[in-house]
């Protein structure tokens, strides 16, 4: 995939090893990227790799794992000066620095394993220490209990644990064959083009991010306790609405109508007038087809918040919106998707979605987005299923 562009002081090559996410498989994804970018043959230390992509005048190598959808996706990327504004070329040495890393190893560093794999703990530590984000990927856990969508892409402490050297080795060297998606941003020539394929030879893996199969409804609320203040409050909506679908923009608009927004009815209704949270908000996952509410509300005034929030909801099932409501949210939407154009790295993953998915560029979205009526809306609301409750609460003061 290319993506022509000379707003940017930068080109970009971004290549993507993508697999179904799988439990057996996600301590080793999530520390393999961070062990190959620490150092390669050629660079065989931190400073030494450091200092190489200085002389690049200051090239930026990422290294990550993330989830999209159903995919677990590894990344590598490097970005460099372009071209117009330097009489170097770089292309050919930031090219030999990229394979070294990803390709290069015959065996894996045991002491950057070792650092990693501790790194690595201390991160998910981390991010339990951050209640919010906890919660809610506490709330996946529950409502996805036995589905590898609620499946965290970075994994849990035991799946770190888990992963040996030698386990990571070998895991490497099968990661290898899959081979990447190439992702290119910038003002590549066709010489470029052509040379970028002689270090890297995409496969093709026609793997779908999105999960097609509905999860069953089956109400439930769980709560636990942990040395908080405020209850975070996660509420997991049904709505079985992917972006393929014809209602992906409605699904947008009406989430962003919902609790996507500051306009939104949760926003002005259950934390503005009311004041019943600290904050609040909802998304819509268009990959799974669900929609997830999450809050942090006090505890004395839970059960009423919970009871508003409902009331909002049942509000757009029963009645329409208001014109203003409607085009304020378009708005939001169409703004969001003009604002990632102007982020490199950003676009790319837009763009790299549309393109696993085979979606509509964003002028075409925009008419879309546009065509969206306040029945569209009302007509979405009235399929939102109320799934799963979670609930992290303070312990009780003895």
């Amino acid at each position: 995939m290319y993506i022509h562009s000379t707003k940017f002081k930068t080109n970009l090559i971004s290549l993507r090893f993508k697999e179904v996410i799988d439990k057996k498989n996600i301590g080793l994804r999530a520390i393999l990227p961070q062990v190959l970018s620490a150092s390669s043959p050629l660079f065989n230390s931190r400073i030494k790799l450091s200092e190489a992509l200085d002389d690049l005048y200051g090239a930026s190598l990422t290294a990550r794992t993330y989830k999209q959808g159903r995919l677990s996706i590894i990344e590598f990327s490097i970005s460099f000066i372009r071209p117009a504004f330097i009489n170097e070329p770089l292309l050919e040495k930031v090219l030999i620095l990229l394979k070294d890393v990803i390709y290069g190893h015959k065996k894996l560093s045991k002491p950057e394993f070792d650092l990693e794999k501790r790194m690595a703990i201390e991160k998910i530590l981390a991010f339990e220490n951050d209640k919010t984000s906890f919660a809610l990927s506490r709330l996946f856990d529950v409502m996805f209990t036995n589905d590898h969508y609620g499946l965290r892409p970075l994994g849990t402490v035991l799946d770190i644990e888990s992963v040996t050297y030698e386990a990571l080795n070998d895991y490497y060297h099968t990661f290898l064959k899959t081979g990447p998606d190439i992702l290119l941003s910038g003002d590549f020539t066709t010489a470029d083009r052509a040379l970028i394929n002689t270090y890297f030879k995409e496969i093709q893996q026609p793997l779908n991010p999105i999960d097609f199969i509905d999860k069953t409804h089956n109400y439930q609320i769980v709560s636990e306790v942990d040395q908080i203040n405020q209850v975070k409050l996660n509420i997991g909506y049904l709505l079985p609405i992917r972006y393929t679908s014809n209602a992906f923009y409605k699904a947008t608009i009406f989430n962003i109508i919902f609790g996507g927004a500051v306009h939104s009815r949760l926003f002005l209704n259950v934390r503005e007038k009311h004041s019943l949270c600290y904050y609040i908000s909802s998304s819509f996952d268009p990959y799974k087809g669900f929609i997830y509410l999450y809050a942090g509300v006090d505890k004395n005034r839970l059960d009423l918040a919970m009871k508003v929030i409902d009331e909002q909801l049942d509000d757009l099932k029963e009645n329409f919106i208001t014109k203003e409501e409607l085009s304020m949210s378009k708005e939001v939407y169409i703004n969001l998707l003009k604002e990632q154009e102007d982020h490199q790295s950003r676009q790319m993953d837009v763009s790299y979605i549309r393109n696993l998915l085979g979606l509509e560029g964003i002028d075409e979205a925009i008419k879309l987005i546009n065509n969206v009526t306040i029945q569209d809306v009302n007509d979405i609301a009235k399929q939102v299923i109320k799934d799963t409750i979670y609930l992290l609460t303070p312990e009780v003061q003895s």
